[in-house]
């Protein structure tokens, strides 16, 4: 997987989540990314340009995609976007793995979410599946959805040849193994 390049254990830490305090499993120093700033009345953040943080409970977005006046969830509510723009430099960033099925967290108080952990998650669902069947991978925009999709082929692509099914079926918008399991993706119609 190309987005870390080093992996920090982390042990008696918890991260505040939209559902409580929840254990920190470790800190990935990533590569380096587009640096943006966002501010709104009671939060600000600097973060990656992929960073994910959220319109509702369910629509997540890049933060290189939000304009001023959009309005993102944060641990005081719903907050309006009054500034944002992109910094004129590059940064290595660290996203946490936590101990979480959504993995979603508040950085500097804005819900954001853990892409990578998220498809690390569905690829373990498809290597080895409690039973046959399909995962669906839906998210507001196709290009989200193609991201998670991306970034699940990737660490399979890192397996141990031992540990992986084979590959049956590889496109841009679905894969297929041959342990049965189909992961597909597909954007929300609004």
């Amino acid at each position: 997987m190309d987005k870390f390049i080093e992996e920090i254990p982390v042990e008696g830490y918890s991260v505040k989540t939209d559902k409580g305090f929840v254990p920190i499993l470790a800190s990935n120093k990533t590569k380096e990314f587009d640096v943006y700033y966002l501010r709104t009345e009671n939060h600000e953040l600097r973060c990656a340009d992929e960073h994910l943080v959220y319109f509702s409970d369910t629509q997540s977005v890049y933060v290189k995609d939000l304009k001023v006046h959009d309005k993102i969830l944060t641990d005081s509510g719903l907050e309006e976007i009054l500034e944002i723009h992109q910094e004129d430099k590059k940064e290595h960033m660290f996203d946490l793995s936590i101990n979480s099925e959504d993995h979603r967290y508040y950085t500097n108080g804005i819900l954001s979410h853990n892409t990578t952990m998220g498809a690390f998650y569905l690829l373990y669902e498809a290597c080895f599946p409690k039973s046959k069947g399909d995962i669906l991978i839906v998210a507001h925009k196709q290009g989200h959805a193609v991201e998670v999709l991306k970034r699940m082929k990737d660490m399979y692509y890192s397996m141990p040849l031992w540990m992986k099914p084979g590959m049956i079926k590889n496109n841009e918008t679905s894969v297929e193994f041959d342990n049965g399991m189909r992961v597909d993706y597909c954007p929300l119609p609004w």
